[in-house]
């Protein structure tokens, strides 16, 4: 239901903008502007959502419970530094990006800083978390996931922070300059990668 949620925000919004219901339908036909935008905003919604979740399907393949348990504790504690530090770096990327869209070397400067910043972060998680995660497991979770393999992984979960910072910065550059074709071209890309990495 969250893809819906956007392509309805979508067209109230474009309604509200263009003055009314009047001018975006006509004899009750939606304004085609309005239909693209909208299913467009679906089909990126629903390749996110199939993205966002794919590491659950390989799990529940691949994995007996205790795998998948230890792997999701991992996943969501290394996650909460990426959901309060990279994501916000990286909105406000994006937003510097977009400003500067007329003037390429103020851009390319921002980018680099933006990176540099955002790697430096992900190093201090990368070579001081791994040390204390078995400690930290062991504390607040208890003896049996710290025997279940769940530092390890959070140890990698936490090196893989270098990758997700970078990544982060250079996916707000490419929405901020790349044209609605080229975002379309890549996230069909990754859906059609990640569909042959289940496969295998």
């Amino acid at each position: 239901m969250h893809f819906f949620r956007h392509a309805l925000v979508l067209v109230v919004g474009l309604t509200s903008s263009s003055g009314g219901v009047s001018r975006v339908f006509s004899i009750g036909i939606p304004n085609s502007e309005v239909i693209r935008l909208a299913f467009d905003a679906v089909v990126q919604s629903v390749m996110k959502f199939v993205l966002g979740n794919g590491e659950g399907f390989i799990l529940l393949l691949s994995c007996d419970e205790t795998s998948r348990g230890a792997y999701k504790l991992a996943s969501n504690i290394s996650s909460l530094a990426a959901r309060f530090v990279f994501d916000r770096l990286e909105e406000q990327s994006f937003a510097a990006f977009s400003r500067l869209q007329n003037d390429v070397p103020a851009m390319e400067g921002t980018f680099v800083l933006a990176t540099k910043t955002s790697s430096m972060i992900a190093m201090l998680f990368s070579f001081v978390g791994p040390a204390y995660s078995r400690l930290f497991v062991k504390i607040m979770y208890g003896p049996e996931w710290e025997s279940a393999g769940v530092p390890f992984l959070l140890s990698m979960s936490l090196f893989y922070l270098q990758f997700i910072s970078v990544n982060g910065i250079a996916e707000g550059y490419f929405n901020a300059v790349a044209t609605s074709k080229a975002v379309r071209g890549y996230s069909m890309f990754t859906f059609i990668v990640m569909i042959l990495y289940m496969g295998r």
